[in-house]
């Protein structure tokens, strides 16, 4: 696991970590003993043994760096989760937190009096244009496609990367909302994010450009 450095544009209290994997260990070599037995239950009902180090590792990372920030023992965290399924701590005090996974890599962000969502995605998925298109058609809405065109691989997965980062950020459901929220890309990395929702406070969003294979971005709101 290492720091990684957030662009400019991001508030200084965010904190951002990649996570690498390391699917060649066996089980036997995996320190997963801060997890909970809820946890250890879930990694064991994954099939796929990449999917079950991916859990894993992602959740001991997340616990090491709560408990570095709060000064505790990893394993003594306690987590809750909201009505859309996103954790937080159960304890109040702690940071927001965020994690998104995806092939080899994981990032866990950070976040001190702010909302903050990550999400990260494989840039090497091969996909028809046909199932392309009705992907887009899913995920944004009429002005989006509007404004967006026919998108490439590369151009679907900015967006998409954006959109669900800022989604987590605000801590509601992704699908029932793919249309609610709009973001726009620009080529230094910023996205423009708008949404009709009065309820909703202002979310910021920015592309993260040193994961190479990977999409990314990184989403922070006001609580």
């Amino acid at each position: 696991m290492r720091r990684l450095t957030t662009p400019e544009s991001v508030p200084p209290q965010i904190a951002l970590w990649q996570v690498d994997f390391d699917f060649a260990r066996s089980a036997a070599t995996l320190d997963w003993s801060c997890l909970s037995a809820d946890e250890l239950a879930h990694a064991a009902r994954y099939r796929q043994w990449p999917d079950r180090v991916r859990y894993g590792a992602m959740r001991v990372a997340l616990r090491q760096l709560l408990a570095s920030r709060m000064d505790c023992r990893p394993e003594t965290l306690r987590f809750a989760i909201n009505a859309f399924g996103k954790p937080r701590l159960a304890t109040p005090g702690g940071p927001a937190f965020n994690q998104s996974h995806a092939a080899r890599a994981g990032l866990v962000a950070l976040a001190d009096g702010l909302d903050v969502g990550v999400d990260i995605e494989c840039d090497e998925l091969s996909i028809a244009p046909d199932e392309l298109d009705g992907m887009t058609q899913l995920m944004l809405g009429p002005r989006e496609r509007e404004r967006a065109g026919r998108l490439d691989m590369d151009g679907f997965l900015r967006r998409w990367v954006g959109k669900e980062a800022a989604l987590k950020a605000l801590g509601v459901g992704i699908a029932e909302h793919l249309h609610t929220l709009e973001v726009c890309p620009h080529d230094d990395g910023r996205y423009t994010v708008s949404h009709g929702r009065p309820d909703w406070p202002q979310v910021h969003a920015r592309r993260l450009e040193h994961l190479p294979g990977y999409a990314a971005a990184l989403a922070w709101s006001q609580p």
